[in-house]
């Protein structure tokens, strides 16, 4: 269900995305190659930076398929650095699937993070498979079976708060709906007030012209009178004399 109080957050999520993707790869290649050892070979990684600007010159193309795209553009490219680069150097990796799945909460959409969890289990799991001695190089097994255990646990976590979310979002909607409702009516209320008004100017200033039209009359029957007045004394005056 799409939520206005969201609208705009996909927008702003989509621009901490292309920022991360663009930004991490080359710290991480710099620091590889810097102090753990690393390659040329390592270069690989920056496929994700390209990735991430290539997301941003498509994205409105793309409309709302670009966020799954940005969502998944570190974990899928991730499982084929741990492969293609130098054995061990990208340690860190792991922690940025977990990064990865936390910034994937803020868009408060599930399908956003069923693709993020689908686009890092499945491409490792598989690379796991065909190229184990590269990420044995990393950890052990015990090891890989804790951090797959906590990342179920992260993913969990995130499900939960998402829905969370969206649920005390849609209250704050139904709330604003209704107070917005009852403005309407209290705007009814007032505009049939304005109106009811103006009928009762209107009905009084209508009232004020009669009254002035019978004052009037009055004053010109009044004025009639005395003149029969007059004349019928100056008949009794003629009839005395």
């Amino acid at each position: 269900m799409s939520l206005e109080i969201l609208k705009g957050e996909e927008k702003r999520m989509n621009l901490i995305m292309f920022i991360f993707l663009s930004v991490i790869p080359i710290v991480a290649f710099l620091y590889v190659l810097l102090f753990n050892g690393g390659s040329a070979r390592d270069s690989i990684v920056l496929l994700i930076t390209l990735c991430g600007i290539l997301i941003r010159v498509l994205e409105r193309g793309l409309g709302k398929y670009a966020k799954y795209l940005y969502i998944s553009a570190l974990p899928v490219i991730g499982a084929i650095v741990i492969v293609v680069g130098t054995p061990a150097c990208f340690g860190a990796m792991v922690e940025a699937y977990f990064l990865i799945l936390f910034l994937a909460v803020p868009y408060y959409d599930l399908s956003v993070i069923k693709v993020c969890a689908a686009a890092t289990v499945l491409p490792n799991v598989i690379a796991m498979i065909m190229f184990k001695e590269a990420y044995l190089a990393m950890y052990t097994i015990s090891i890989w079976i804790f951090v797959w255990m906590v990342y179920v646990l992260a993913l969990l976590v995130s499900v939960m708060i998402v829905i969370r979310a969206r649920s005390l979002f849609m209250d704050v909607e139904s709330k604003e709906r209704e107070a917005e409702r009852m403005l309407e009516n209290i705007r009814g209320a007032f505009e049939g007030i304005e109106q009811s008004s103006g009928n009762i100017y209107q009905s009084l200033h209508g009232f004020e012209a009669g009254t002035a039209q019978i004052a009037a009359s009055t004053e010109e029957i009044s004025n009639s009178a005395d003149a029969q007045i007059k004349r019928v004394e100056g008949s009794i005056d003629i009839l005395i004399t």
